[in-house]
């Protein structure tokens, strides 16, 4: 008798386990985008990149959520201003041929995400690769559920060029010259995987 109540006690708490802590994936839905601003000794500029390639799991429990695993992958090639010389000196500097896409890869062990009613704050820790180098970075970013089950994060992030070994571009036998600071704002959003 005490072997069959053991083993509908295991099965149980392991229904419950499973109820109450759910996986959930998420592709990159349409809407989303990053900018990168900056400025130069001429004027400010920037550039806004839609084609993005991002999944993201999150772990759901009765009141709580914790995010998995995220990466976002960027393709030089797709990093545009519109100005076509522009863009061939921001891809040189980025070292596009030796390395063709930024990555951003989440360290779950470092992430909090705080909320209720469907909004949420997520600081995130993960390592960012840009022209070959490898950074550990910290986000802030405000995070809502919604009415379409699709989840969104914005926020953005301060970051120097010569931090990842990026000379600022110049032009014009450098009398213009981009400068060193860069802001990247983010509008990231996920659908649910079917």
């Amino acid at each position: 008798m005490k072997r069959i109540f053991s083993f509908f006690t295991v099965i149980t708490v392991l229904t419950l386990s499973t109820a109450l802590a759910q996986n959930t994936s998420y592709k990159i839905a349409a809407g989303s985008q990053v900018i990168i601003e900056g400025t130069s000794t001429v004027h400010d500029w920037s550039v806004e990149i839609d084609k993005l390639q991002s999944g993201l799991v999150v772990s759901s429990g009765e009141d709580a959520y914790s995010i998995l695993n995220t990466t976002i992958d960027i393709k030089v090639d797709d990093l545009k201003s519109g100005k076509g010389r522009m863009d061939r000196l921001m891809h040189s500097a980025l070292k596009k041929d030796a390395h063709p896409a930024i990555t951003f890869r989440l360290d779950p062990a470092r992430t909090t995400l705080t909320g209720s009613n469907g909004t949420m704050t997520v600081t995130v820790t993960g390592s960012v690769n840009i022209a070959g180098v490898e950074r550990m970075i910290s986000l802030n970013l405000d995070g809502k559920r919604n009415a379409d089950q699709t989840v969104q994060f914005t926020g953005y992030k301060d970051l120097k060029m010569s931090d990842f070994k990026v000379d600022p571009p110049t032009a014009m036998l450098g009398t213009i010259r981009s400068g060193n600071d860069i802001t990247i704002r983010f509008d990231l959003r996920y659908s649910p995987v079917n």
